[in-house]
């Protein structure tokens, strides 16, 4: 029993270090716990906004393929509504033309008629 005795003396520096070793080791353990937990965190964070920023980007990226289709819808229908202004347009040159040449052939016969009655006119005197 002596010699136990004598012999943990004689290693009790050494078992104290192995202590002291062990309690650091337990330390760092507990503080890489803690910052592995801190940076699960931060990275379950950073993936949660880059969820939000994946749906508002897909959302925008709908709304641009919205924007495009009705542009092209717009688009469309601008050239119909030209082709409808064309067609107006010529409609209503041809309607000038038509009035042009009534006005003229109105002035025309009046001249006819105006002749014809200095004609009669004078035929009567």
């Amino acid at each position: 029993v002596s010699r136990v005795k004598a012999l943990v003396q004689e290693h009790e520096h050494q078992f104290e270090g192995i202590a002291d070793s062990i309690q650091d080791l337990r330390d760092d353990i507990a503080e890489l716990s803690r910052n592995s937990l801190d940076r699960c965190d931060t990275l379950e964070q950073q993936s949660y906004e880059m969820k939000i920023d994946l749906a508002r980007l897909t959302n925008l990226s709908e709304r641009s393929l919205d924007a495009r289709e009705l542009a092209k819808t717009l688009e469309g229908r601008v050239s119909e509504q030209g082709h409808v202004i064309l067609k107006i347009a010529s409609r209503v040159d041809d309607a000038q033309a038509r009035w042009i040449s009534a006005e003229r052939s109105y002035v025309s016969q009046e001249a006819y008629h105006a002749d014809k009655k200095d004609t009669l006119e004078t035929l009567v005197d």
